[in-house]
């Protein structure tokens, strides 16, 4: 696409320009009109995540877990392979993998790319993927690791993943879309939105259970304007609207429906739970470290009862957070 050689030829300028400063090359979108002050607090990339997401860093750019052995990222990220941190936070990563295949649409003009790990991730919930395209007007929420000012190459990316609840506009706001089918225009509130390392993010969409799914990942910019935040910018669109969900069916095998809990496959034989409670008002059995749990098994830990979602083992009840292994059921 236009746009995105457009990118790149924008960050092979920056790494002759500023002698290898890889982690500006995925950009993503659209910016905010240039402060005269350095320091100012112009919110580029939104707030510090408020909780944990499937989120990654890998290549400059930021990734999505979309199976325990799978991401999914912007295609112009994929122009050479490294390590891949999972997480919210780089500094102290939930898993720290490496990719061993990639995988390009090829059903249509989605910026988008699938990256098979050599190493499953066990311990994230991997997010659900939409079915139907977000129309305009819908409250979305993004999140990346892209850079806080506006500018190509005035910062580095952030090491602390950022958020920013935004809204899908019409189409008419992105010029620079040329594929609508598998194109999303997201508004720019308060001059904030997607930068330089927030290309391949998810954009995510609560659903009424309040389950954040999928339905885009960052794309790039969607006007002329290249400062980001100062106009809208795009996302591609993963849902069936254009394919883009299909053809990951596909390659992945067996998605998981959004409000449906995922299961992973265990790597080693489970071993049954203790079906007796060694004492207190819970009637499931105490969690212990050393017990091999999958989808469905309920356990007692620090008066609350958890069901696990996934396969797991020396998981802490409590400890994952909301894309975690154990599901809180409430005190007991």
């Amino acid at each position: 696409m236009k746009r995105i050689s457009k990118l790149v030829a924008v960050w092979l300028a920056v790494l002759v320009a500023a002698a290898g400063l890889v982690t500006l090359s995925g950009a993503a979108t659209a910016a905010p009109a240039p402060s005269p002050d350095a320091n100012s607090p112009m919110i580029v990339g939104g707030q510090q995540t408020t909780q944990e997401y499937p989120v990654g860093f890998w290549n400059a750019c930021t990734v999505v877990l979309i199976a325990p052995d799978w991401l999914l990222t912007a295609s112009h990220c994929t122009w050479r392979t490294e390590g891949v941190t999972i997480g919210t936070d780089r500094s102290a990563p939930v898993a720290e993998t490496a990719t061993d295949r990639r995988v390009f649409f090829t059903g249509g003009n989605a910026d988008v790319a699938l990256l098979h790990l050599s190493t499953p991730v066990t311990n994230v919930q991997p997010v659900a993927i939409a079915r139907t395209s977000p129309a305009a007007g819908t409250a979305t929420r993004i999140v990346g690791f892209g850079q806080e000012c506006p500018l190509v190459g005035c910062g580095d990316t952030t090491i602390k993943a950022k958020e920013l609840d935004t809204t899908v506009v019409d189409d008419s706001k992105c010029p620079a879309i040329t594929h609508g089918d598998t194109e999303i225009c997201v508004g720019n509130p308060g001059n904030a939105g997607a930068c330089y390392g927030d290309s391949g993010g998810p954009m995510l969409q609560k659903t009424d259970q309040g389950e954040w799914i999928l339905v885009g990942v960052g794309n790039g910019w969607g006007t002329e304007n290249t400062d980001c935040g100062a106009a809208p910018s795009i996302y591609a669109d993963t849902t069936e609207k254009g394919g883009v969900r299909q053809w990951i069916d596909q390659t992945v095998g067996g998605l998981t429906d959004p409000g449906t809990p995922p299961t992973t496959p265990p790597t080693t034989p489970p071993t049954t739970p203790p079906t007796t409670p060694p004492g207190g008002t819970c009637t499931v059995a105490q969690w212990t470290a050393s017990t091999v749990y999958v989808s469905g098994n309920e356990v007692a830990h620090n008066s609350h009862k958890w069901k696990a979602k996934w396969w797991t083992q020396n998981e802490e009840p409590g400890t994952t957070g909301e894309w975690g292994v154990w599901q809180d059921e409430g005190t007991c």
